[in-house]
């Protein structure tokens, strides 16, 4: 009954009627508290304080939610104990106290790092991670306002810091699911202690979780199991560490400090620019060897605009679909689109690039991009303090890789050390044939060789043999 009146009170405030709200807030809160339901209280409690929040009543919000968490831990409930702190996070945030406001993101980032870490299943993993991003994103926001309150404070570091830990995490799940052989080099008798010792204490917590509502709940026996299971737990983990550090680099993922990553560019000629995409600011760090310098964008919601609409223009570059532009025939719509091309990339290296131009001259770049930012070509982009209208693409004077995280390339550079050199080197430069009326088509019996389906409405552009000759030199001079 109690469930159900809270959750009538959550609808209402759905849709901002908020005194209806706090009424069925109340009775469940008075079901909660004469039947002995301490978990539930705190869930009421937390509830009532996401209505003050809403309302922008925010020192009333802190009180219900301080209230709420209190209980949360007495019970040993980690979800609630985690809507609590990041509730008042943002209360605190919002009354200015970003301090404070960051202490309890913090503690609830190692509250969801923890529970993560004991969900057994892959997928289970990955779907609570990628449910937590916003708490990361809620994060990284607040010490990047503390930097701009305090620029020599460190704080732009500790953002750097907490985004690889959100990007490293997501990589180790990402190599887990993909089918990585993550157990490669580990006895097996130890890797079967490490599944059978995560399974028990997965099904221990979890029978903690659901008696804590019961009569017959008895804290102390579960929560010293838990304790035995979770030392044994760590001891195996040191000593699977200790017996194959490429193992523990994939499945426990130290992320890299800001110092870390700085010694891992080789030389002062690199360059790596990292992204993390938020919903009022997005934000950037250039790393070089002597320095990291931390830099505001615009929202997600206005990075995405451009990038999406560039992606989908060099995807359907040849295609028939787009602004009508086929209709002028072949060559001039492919110019047509071409022109916005390069104003899209113009557009982009200005919200992206312009912010450090001066430091990215002549730089190899390492790009660790962020949401639909992986799906854009940083080659393609134009260069950073040109004047628009003058498009050259930044592959033109820079050499640009890209990375998932900064904590990835020391795992890759580890795992190319294991791999065999290729005897040669092998470079393939094509002008391609589109079209079937492609003079270069020699046509036989029965077909065409080498050429497309006259359906798929390809067309050769004008400028390919001239760029693939471009292309030839370099390398040619290069070498």
């Amino acid at each position: 009954e109690a469930d159900v009146l809270n959750n009538i009170g959550d609808s209402y405030r759905g849709v901002q009627e908020f005194d209806t709200a706090f009424e069925y807030y109340g009775q469940a809160l008075d079901l909660r508290t004469s039947s002995g339901d301490r978990q539930g209280e705190a869930y009421a409690l937390n509830s009532e304080g996401g209505a003050y929040l809403q309302m922008k009543r925010y020192p009333e919000a802190l009180s219900h939610y301080e209230k709420g968490l209190a209980l949360c831990r007495e019970v040993g409930d980690s979800n609630g104990e985690l809507g609590a702190l990041f509730g008042m996070a943002r209360a605190a945030s919002a009354l200015g106290d970003l301090e404070k406001a960051y202490s309890h993101a913090e503690t609830g980032l190692h509250i969801i790092e923890s529970s993560r870490a004991h969900l057994v299943h892959p997928n289970l993993r990955t779907s609570y991670f990628a449910a937590q991003q916003e708490s990361y994103e809620f994060a990284i926001d607040l010490l990047m306002r503390l930097h701009m309150k305090n620029p020599t404070a460190g704080y732009s570091l500790k953002a750097l810091e907490v985004h690889e830990r959100a990007h490293a995490r997501s990589l180790v799940e990402m190599l887990s699911e993909s089918g990585a052989k993550v157990h490669s080099g580990v006895p097996q008798e130890l890797a079967d202690r490490e599944q059978m010792l995560q399974e028990r204490l997965a099904s221990s917590i979890d029978r903690q979780m659901r008696s804590l509502t019961k009569d017959a709940w008895q804290p102390a026996a579960l929560e010293k199991e838990i304790d035995r299971l979770s030392n044994e737990y760590e001891q195996v983990e040191s000593e699977i560490r200790s017996r194959s550090p490429g193992y523990a680099s994939i499945t426990q993922p130290a992320p890299r400090t800001a110092s870390e990553i700085q010694s891992e560019l080789h030389d002062d000629r690199t360059a790596l620019l990292e992204y993390a995409l938020g919903t009022d600011r997005s934000y950037g760090w250039l790393v070089t060897r002597g320095s990291i310098h931390a830099f505001a964008l615009p929202a997600r919601g206005d990075v995405e605009k451009l990038a999406r609409r560039f992606y989908g223009l060099l995807s359907s570059r040849n295609g028939s679909s787009g602004n009508g532009a086929e209709t002028k025939g072949p060559a001039t719509g492919i110019r047509d689109r071409d022109s916005e091309v390069e104003q899209l990339a113009e557009s982009l290296a200005t919200m992206l690039l312009e912010p450090v131009a001066d430091a990215l001259r002549g730089k190899r770049l390492v790009i660790v991009p962020d949401g639909v930012l992986c799906y854009i070509p940083f080659d393609a982009l134009g260069q950073p303090g040109v004047p628009a209208g003058r498009y050259t693409p930044l592959a033109a004077t820079n050499t640009i890789s890209s990375l998932p995280s900064a904590s990835a390339l020391p795992i890759i550079r580890m795992q190319d050390t294991k791999r065999a050199t290729p005897p040669k080197m092998v470079a393939v430069i094509g002008d391609p044939v589109f079209d079937q009326a492609d003079a270069r088509v020699r046509r036989a019996e029965g077909g065409s060789r080498g050429a497309k389906p006259s359906d798929a409405d390809l067309s050769d552009h004008p400028e390919t043999r001239a760029a693939t000759t471009a292309a030839l030199s370099r390398l040619v001079f290069s070498r």
